[in-house]
């Protein structure tokens, strides 16, 4: 007779968010960059770039079975929680604009197909963003940290730090 094997539990991968380790890595250079800043009164302030971002928690994974993670999405639409909003707002007036929202992905090169990354945006976060640009705020799309850094460079005034190609797409009246 031959023995019975005993079976064994598929081990599960852990789950890399992708798009979360994107939008740290740009966290983790904006707080490398400082700068001057003159405020109205004349004086000069220093500031560290982190420090003027606040991130939508959108992309939180929430727990729990479904019933669990649907009372909690409630419980932060009724804080303010917005299914649209942009990942990321830089509260820094530059010319024109009186900040800039960023809508982040993953890089490119994560996705499958091209297809799938025409389909990154969803047609609600489109709408979010040109609605932010019409109220005064810089908005844009980028794939990866890289493209959101020299997003917010070219904001700011400043060089581009990363020899890669340009973010893709703005939204611009």
């Amino acid at each position: 007779m031959a023995a019975r094997r005993k079976k064994t539990a598929a081990v599960k991968k852990p789950r890399v968010y992708l798009e979360h380790a994107e939008q740290c890595a740009l966290m983790n250079w904006a707080a490398m960059k400082h700068f001057t800043h003159q405020v109205p009164d004349g004086r000069t302030i220093q500031l560290c770039l982190r420090d003027l971002f606040e991130a939508s928690l959108n992309g939180a994974q929430l727990r729990g079975g479904k019933v669990q993670r649907v009372i909690q999405w409630r419980e932060a639409e009724a804080a303010g929680a917005m299914k649209s909003a942009s990942d990321l707002t830089l509260f820094y007036p530059v010319g024109v604009w009186h900040g800039m929202k960023i809508e982040m992905k993953k890089q490119r090169k994560d996705f499958p197909n091209p297809s799938s990354i025409r389909k990154a945006m969803k047609p609600g976060q489109a709408v979010h963003l040109h609605l932010m640009t019409r109220l005064g705020y810089h908005s844009i799309f980028c794939f990866g940290w890289v493209e959101a850094a020299n997003a917010v460079s070219e904001y700011m005034g400043w060089p581009i730090p990363f020899n890669a190609a340009k973010f893709k797409t703005r939204f611009n009246h």
